[in-house]
């Protein structure tokens, strides 16, 4: 789920559905499995660079934000209950 901004201003929070929130053992159950999916492509990304430099960077931001965008695309094609699950209990604020 991406949000595009209409101007440079263009601020949002997304969160959970409050009893989502409530819950603590179906949250972090949740937050696992989206993790678990990005956090090890986005940790190989990494490995080759320099981390604080690239991320000290507006352009290393960019492109670490634009990998992981392409991450959960492909969590949303290769695992698309797990997306779904997450991407059912957001709300945007």
């Amino acid at each position: 789920l991406w949000v595009e901004p209409k101007d440079a201003n263009f601020k949002r929070r997304i969160t959970f559905e409050d009893k989502l929130l409530l819950d603590q053992e179906r949250s972090e159950a949740l937050l696992s499995k989206l993790t678990g999916a990005l956090l090890g492509p986005v940790t190989m990304y990494l490995s080759d660079r320099d981390t604080y430099q690239e991320l000290k960077t507006q352009a290393g931001v960019e492109g670490l934000a634009t990998y992981t965008k392409t991450i959960i695309e492909q969590v949303h094609e290769m695992k698309p209950d797990t997306y779904n699950e997450y991407i059912d209990n957001l709300v945007i604020l």
